[in-house]
């Protein structure tokens, strides 16, 4: 359970991509989150600047953890602030073998979902919840509220070698329950 009594814990997966040239850079992240607790939706993106040393461009997919706030508005339009390290060096960017298990992957996503069946064993549900109650509860002691992306390693494609703060601020779209003023 959250450490803040009406917070609630969001769940997502993205794309993040960016790229340095210098001293200077810049950094976006799109993704979609859900509420662990309601299956409320919303789309978050992240504009950034990137400031540092480094060289290249990369992309790649990242799992999105939300936290310490009530609803996705509080986030719209705060700023995002943060560092990173990237090193990633592809040698091809798309190979048969990764178009094929990405297709393999699709195909089983829709079968699941047609079918209503998850062919994962219950201890490894069991382990899954485990571990995000862990993950969960140390981003609430160390942050108290916030977002925090992970890029998935070996998800992501690129030539790039660069350590940097960034800048920026994030955007909430589609929201299941709110519009946005004007």
């Amino acid at each position: 359970m959250s450490h803040f009594p009406n917070a609630s814990r969001w769940l997502g997966v993205g794309f993040k991509s960016g790229g340095q040239l210098g001293i200077g850079g810049v950094e976006s992240t799109t993704a979609k989150l859900w509420c662990l607790q309601d299956g409320e939706s919303f789309d978050l993106e992240i504009i950034s600047g990137r400031w540092g040393l480094g060289l290249g461009g990369s992309g790649g997919f990242v799992v999105v953890f939300g936290f310490g706030f009530t609803v996705a508005e509080e986030l719209h339009r705060e700023p995002a602030n943060d560092w990173g390290v990237n090193i990633a060096f592809t040698e091809k960017l798309i190979s048969k073998s990764m178009i094929s298990s990405f297709q393999f992957a699709l195909l089983e996503m829709k079968m699941a979902r047609a079918t209503g069946i998850l062919k994962l064993a219950p201890s490894t549900l069991e382990q899954l919840r485990n571990l995000g109650h862990t993950i969960f509860g140390g981003l609430e002691v160390a942050k108290h509220s916030g977002v925090v992306v992970i890029d998935l390693p070996f998800a992501g494609i690129g030539l790039e070698v660069s350590a940097y703060v960034t800048r920026g601020t994030m955007y909430v779209s589609n929201s299941t329950d709110w519009i946005e003023p004007n």
